[in-house]
Formats: structure tokens, C-alpha cells, sequence
């Protein structure tokens, strides 16, 4: 049964809340686009040591607004670095609020490396540039070179060459925007319930059984 994921339907139901925020910060800046860099913070994956260099030369583009969104175990030292940039360089901008899927929404492209991130902005049917991405499956921008970074967002927000693999990707894993999958899938299991019961046994592992012992208890026999 086809529901989409709950847990995008805070996309579905949220798509124009920050619209007006977009449009302050767009015409504050005198820029035309908005930019997510949200890299993963583990230490062999990131690509926050390679791209400090690469974000300055993007932001010599005054048409682009550049928020930097850094996960809080990333390391201090380039959190510094990166706030320090941002504190010299106008339209870069760090942001500490908590909430990144208002960043998500408001953005244009996201710049990332192996951020779980991707994912749910990839569902959004908005370009994605990744570096030495672990991913199996590709279906965005991905590169090794660093230097690529800022020829890479001209292209895909202009061309957007994986407009057609992207739009693939959400059609068979999240084809709703609407923010009613939650609800969907209530009504899908009610649905199946009344027609077919509730199973009286579940055939499951022993490795299974002991995780759900552990985490809500055994079982108590009437």
C-alpha cells in the first residue's frame, strides 16, 4: 500500500511557511538565490576542510545568499572558521537555529557531502551538489574535486542536468507533497485490519524478539 513517508509530511504542510522569510532575506541581500551548505560532521567524511576557500569564491556571486547549517558534533575548530566567514562576508550566512528544515525549504540547491540531508532535499525536487558522496545509488551532482564547487552550482541551477533522475527518485519514494502520509497510513491499516484480521502470531527471530522484549517488555499471557 502506497503512503508516502510520515515523516516528510512536515514538508507537505510547511512548504509556504517561510515564504515571506525567504523574500526578506532575498531582497535584504539584493540576491536571487538561496544556498544550503550542510555538510556531515564525522572527521573522515566531511567536506568542511576542503570547501572554506571554495564558499568564499561562491560568495563573490552577490546574486546568492549562502547559509552555512553545520550539525553540532562537527568540529569546533571549523565551526570557528566557518563563523568567522561568515562574520567578514555579508551574504554568507551561519546559522545556529535548530531547525533545519526551515533552511531546507527556503533553499534553492544544497552543497553536502554524506548528509543524511540529502535525502529529504532530494524529495523536494531541488539540485543537490555532493562531494565524495558514500551513497550506492547516485542521482545528483557528485564530484571529488573540490574545485569544481562553483561552476557546479551555475550549472545546476540553471541547466539542472538531473532534473529528470531527481523527479524519478521522488515518484518512487515520496510522490506526495500534500503532508498527509501520517494519515494515509492510519487509514491504509485500518483498512487492511478490517479485512484481514490481526494476525494472532507473528513469526519473528529470536534476535528480534529479544530487541522487542528489551524495549517494551515481554509479553503478558492471559
Amino acid at each position: 500500500m502506497e503512503t508516502g513517508l510520515p515523516k516528510l509530511d512536515v514538508y507537505g504542510q510547511g512548504k509556504n511557511k517561510y515564504n515571506t522569510y525567504k523574500t526578506e532575506l532575498l531582497e535584504k541581500h539584493k540576491a536571487k538565490k538561496v544556498i544550503l551548505y550542510a555538510p556531515t560532521f564525522s572527521p573522515k567524511l566531511t567536506s568542511a576542510p576542503f570547501l572554506i576557500n571554495q564558499i568564499k569564491r561562491l560568495a563573490n556571486n552577490l546574486d546568492y545568499i549562502i547559509l552555512l547549517k553545520f550539525h553540532p558534533l562537527m568540529d569546533n575548530d571549523w565551526i570557528n572558521r566557518y563563523k568567522e566567514l561568515a562574520n567578514k562576508i555579508p551574504n554568507i550566512i551561519f546559522q545556529d537555529e535548530k531547525n533545519i528544515i526551515k533552511f531546507l525549504l527556503i533553499s534553492d540547491i544544497l552543497i553536502s557531502d554524506t548528509s543524511s540531508v540529502i535525502y529529504e532535499f532530494i524529495l523536494l525536487d531541488k539540485p543537490v551538489i555532493t562531494f565524495n558522496s558514500i551513497s550506492e545509488n547516485i542521482k545528483w551532482e557528485d564530484t571529488s574535486n573540490y574545485d569544481e564547487l562553483v561552476e557546479l552550482v551555475d550549472t545546476n541551477l540553471t541547466k539542472d542536468p538531473f532534473a529528470k533522475s531527481r523527479a524519478f527518485i521522488v515518484k518512487q519514494f515520496h510522490p506526495y507533497n500534500d503532508g498527509k502520509s501520517a494519515q494515509r497510513m492510519v487509514e491504509a491499516v485500518k483498512s487492511y485490519i478490517n479485512k484481514n484480521g490481526v494476525p494472532k502470531k507473528r513469526e519473528l527471530s529470536f534476535l528480534r524478539k529479544l530487541k522487542i522484549h528489551s524495549k517494551f517488555g515481554r509479553p503478558h499471557k492471559k
